[in-house]
């Protein structure tokens, strides 16, 4: 008898047996499968995490997988301040957060509100949250619009119910698409007292930003510092070139932002609009 009739004869003979071995390879592919889902899913939640904001450098953990693996202790965000060059550098705590099966990789960005300015961020309706509170949120305007939400509604995450308390662009569709906290709301719930994810660094005009963070690096070795793309390598923009203005309709909570259309371009393209007052177009 061949090797190959072998084969056949105990798969027609024992054909429970060859069904369940079939199941559990088939289960083992599948498994393998949503494994790189994840694995990319938050490999590009890592790259999206350092175009948020518009610092000129980041700051983090040397040697983790991931940059939302990172840990830093708020007097590391404040020793960067004391660097000849630095303008600012806000600690950030970030959280990856499963809200329903369409958002299972939703972002929480914990901060000061006095620092929202600094990282980038502009309030386009409502305020930002206080500093002390534990039931305030901010929403991006993308998450806002996706999640039909807007000031005043609550929005939960989990057991926490929190007030949407204002509006926000980051101008970077990831961050747009995130929702803020008080620093300490976060680090709370994340059981990280006193800790965040990143620092995101700006500088003043004309320092040499390579030789800065070689210095920072040289200082600390525990940390890492990872440059920001420029400008016209972000691919992930909020104003692309050849939109023209939208027609703003009042709507509900804020404003309805009709689709705009692409000028010079063939085929018609999707392209999202700030659905908020105040943003240019």
């Amino acid at each position: 008898m061949s090797f190959l009739e072998l084969i056949f004869r105990n798969v027609l003979t024992r054909k429970v047996r060859s069904a369940l071995t079939g199941v559990a390879v088939a289960m083992a592919i599948m498994a393998v499968f949503a494994l790189g889902v994840l694995t990319f899913s938050l490999r590009e939640t890592a790259i999206s995490i350092l175009r948020t904001g518009r610092a000129d450098f980041t700051v983090g953990q040397k040697g983790v997988s991931d940059v939302i693996y990172s840990s830093m202790d708020e007097q590391d965000v404040d020793r960067l301040t004391t660097f000849p060059g630095v303008e600012s550098a806000v600690g950030v705590l970030i959280a990856v957060v499963e809200v329903d099966e369409d958002h299972p990789f939703f972002l929480e960005l914990g901060m000061e509100p006095d620092e929202l300015e600094a990282f980038g961020v502009k309030v386009v309706e409502g305020r930002p949250y206080d500093r002390d509170t534990s039931t305030e949120i901010m929403l991006g305007y993308r998450a806002a619009r996706d999640f039909r939400k807007g000031v005043g509604d609550t929005f939960s995450i989990d057991s926490d119910h929190y007030t949407v308390v204002g509006i926000f662009s980051t101008g970077q569709v990831f961050g747009d698409s995130a929702s803020m906290l008080p620093l300490t709301t976060l680090q709370a719930q994340q059981r990280k007292p006193g800790n965040v994810t990143l620092a995101f660094v700006r500088v003043v005009a004309g320092t040499d930003i390579d030789a800065l963070r070689k210095r920072i690096e040289d200082d600390s070795p525990e940390i890492a510092t990872d440059h920001r793309c420029p400008l016209p390598e972000r691919l992930e923009r909020d104003e692309p070139e050849g939109l023209v203005r939208e027609r703003r309709h009042e709507h509900g909570h804020g404003v309805r932002v009709q689709r705009p259309q692409r000028v010079g371009v063939n085929a018609p393209e999707e392209a999202d609009v700030l659905e908020a007052r105040g943003l240019p177009a």
